[in-house]
């Protein structure tokens, strides 16, 4: 009789502790379930949220200035040629247009003193495009650069050319 009291006295012990081992499994499931969430939130919104270097890294919005279209004679040894030029000034520094604008008559004059010494030739040329481009900025960052503003030019867009 003692040794059937021993022995259902050691079945109980194996009851309780399969029932401790399946506690201790469930709540260990738990927490890695609620720590893979805690994960999954931390992360979805860190990435929502851009950090300090990659706004630092965001490049600005560009600005744009449309300047009036430009019709100028070009010089030429037969009969008279003209150009007929739209441009649109870019920009990606605050406050780019209100100096633009400020700056539009003296922007509009390098540029027609540039264009007005382009031949026939030169403006039908095959990179003449790229060259106006190119050398219109320049004068433009020259100009704002003499009257000391802090704006520089980053484009230039022809958005029209006629030559004739």
């Amino acid at each position: 009789m003692a040794d059937e009291e021993i022995e259902g006295g050691s079945e109980n012990p194996q009851k309780s502790s399969g029932k401790s081992l399946m506690i201790i499994i469930v709540l260990l499931l738990l927490i890695m379930v609620g720590g893979g969430g805690f994960a999954g939130w931390y992360f979805m919104s860190a990435q929502s949220k851009p950090s300090e270097t990659e706004e630092a890294l965001k490049p600005e919005v560009p600005k744009f200035v449309t300047l009036e279209p430009f019709v100028i004679s070009l010089q030429t040894q037969g009969r008279p040629r003209y150009m007929q030029i739209k441009l649109t000034l870019m920009s990606r520094d605050e406050g780019a247009v209100e100096v633009l604008k400020t700056y539009i008559p003296l922007i509009r004059n390098a540029i027609v003193n540039y264009l007005s010494q382009m031949t026939y030739k030169e403006a039908t040329a095959k990179e003449a495009t790229d060259q106006i481009r190119h050398n219109t900025i320049e004068r433009v960052n020259e100009l704002l650069t003499a009257e000391r503003s802090t704006v520089v030019l980053d484009d230039l867009l022809i958005t029209d050319l006629v030559v004739q």
